[in-house]
Parts: C-alpha cells; sequence; structure tokens
C-alpha cells in the first residue's frame, strides 16, 4: 500500500464519539500510605465495563482528545507486519471500526455501533452471518459494506496478496468466501474448516479499512 494512500486511510476512519467519563478527584495516600481511587471507580471492581460510563444522552458530539503514545508510528497500517505494534493498534481502536471490542474485564462484545448481529447460522461448512447497521458510514459518508470486509480478507488470506508483509493471516487463510448482500449490509462468511476463535475476525489486531480508499 503505498504511503500516500495509506495517509487517506487515517485520514478517512470511521466517525467515532470518544467519550471520557469525569473521573472525578485524582487518587489519594490513604491509611498505611495506600493508594486510594477517586470516586468514580468505586464500583469498578464489581462492574467494570459500565463503571467508568456515561449514557448517550449525556454526551456531546465534538471536542478534542490528545492520545500520548512513547513510540513515532511510521507505518500506521495495523495489517501490515510493520504496522502492527501496541501503540499504534491503542490509538486505532478508538477510531477504525471492529466487529468485536475486548471489554475490561477482558470478555469480548459485539460492536453494536457497527452490528446489528453477527451468528454462526452453519456448522458444516462453517457459516458467519454479519448485520451491518444501515447508518455505519465512513467520515466521507460512504456507506460501511462488504466490499470493506472483502479487502481485508483478500489483504490477509495469503493467496491474493502474496507479496504483502500482512501481520498474520490466522483465520482468514481457512475463508472460502466473503459475499455481500442487500446493498452490502449483510456480509455472509463461509470457511473451509471451522475457526474456533472467529470473533477475532475483522477485531483484535485487524480492524476494518476503507476499501474504496485502500484497495
Amino acid at each position: 500500500m503505498r504511503r500516500s494512500k495509506m495517509r487517506r486511510v487515517v485520514a478517512l476512519v470511521a466517525g467515532a464519539t470518544v467519550a471520557l467519563a469525569a473521573c472525578g478527584g485524582g487518587g489519594a495516600t490513604g491509611p498505611g500510605g495506600q493508594r486510594q481511587t477517586g470516586s468514580a471507580f468505586a464500583a469498578c471492581e464489581a462492574n467494570p465495563n459500565t463503571c467508568n460510563s456515561a449514557a448517550p444522552d449525556q454526551l456531546r458530539q465534538g471536542g478534542q482528545l490528545t492520545y500520548v503514545i512513547e513510540k513515532n508510528i511510521a507505518n500506521w497500517n495495523l495489517l501490515s507486519n510493520e504496522g502492527n505494534v501496541f501503540d499504534n493498534n491503542e490509538v486505532l481502536k478508538a477510531v477504525l471500526p471492529y466487529t468485536f471490542v475486548t471489554q475490561p474485564d477482558l470478555t469480548v462484545a459485539m460492536n453494536n455501533d457497527l452490528l446489528d448481529s453477527a451468528k454462526v447460522t452453519n456448522s458444516s461448512p462453517e457459516t458467519i452471518v454479519y448485520k451491518i447497521k444501515t447508518n455505519a458510514v465512513w467520515s466521507d459518508g460512504t456507506p460501511i459494506t462488504a466490499d470493506d470486509f472483502v479487502y481485508n480478507w483478500k489483504l490477509e488470506n495469503g493467496r491474493d496478496c502474496p507479496g504483502c508483509p500482512v501481520a498474520s493471516t490466522a483465520g482468514y487463510d481457512q475463508i472460502r468466501s466473503v459475499i455481500g448482500s442487500d446493498n452490502g449490509k449483510t456480509v455472509t462468511v463461509t470457511l473451509t474448516k471451522p475457526f474456533t476463535d472467529w470473533k477475532q475476525l475483522w477485531s483484535g489486531g485487524s480492524p476494518i479499512y476503507p476499501a474504496h480508499i485502500a484497495a
């Protein structure tokens, strides 16, 4: 992928609202010198996934988020073995769409901002059907569709782009076909053999990129 095109891809990530709930007072030192957290985190031990969240109707569009990382990133493409580094992954998780996301308690949940559903509908051959939300679009207004899923698959399956220095082919090399329907909003994925970790497809270190820019 040419560097200029990669810059365009980074600029054209899916629109995302990054919400930071109020963190309360800074940590204080309690008896015995133990560190105490602010009240906003008091419920995090019992409810790590929701303790520092805000209701959608309490959020405002816009604003600025400054994210400090310790490395200079030369390659922003997480699908590349040169760009798939921890710092890059952490930054792009805030702006690129994933089918599933890892929660604070390390469980995996479907990305409800992107998908209406994601289910294994057949076991032989294993078939996964993703239903993309009708209003899921890239920041230029282009709908997110099956074409974007196909782009990742062909880049990472080890067959269609043998010279591409991809970070991993895991799972994608077992996919037989990726077919779109319903104006690209339904994605049917058929595998050659079962892939237990199917929720890591188009997820984990492999976010969805805009095919109309990246391809």
